[in-house]
């Protein structure tokens, strides 16, 4: 119970996490702050970074 509701909040962070990512790069893009616009590249880095944690810790528990 405890674990399907973690795994589906990480989930949900990722999500987040990533859309706040492409939300932000578009808005300094397209505002051409160029230097700012990795910013949004790095939430999107963190994203990813919350998917293949999600993954790791979720295969195990899959296989037992």
């Amino acid at each position: 119970m405890i674990k399907t509701w973690l795994k589906s909040k990480t989930m949900w962070l990722g999500h987040l996490v990533f859309a706040l990512g492409i939300l932000e790069t578009n808005m300094r893009f397209f505002e051409s702050y160029l230097p700012d616009w990795t910013k949004g590249v790095s939430y999107m880095i963190i994203a990813l970074a919350i998917y293949a944690a999600r993954t790791v810790t979720t295969k195990p528990l899959a296989e037992k």
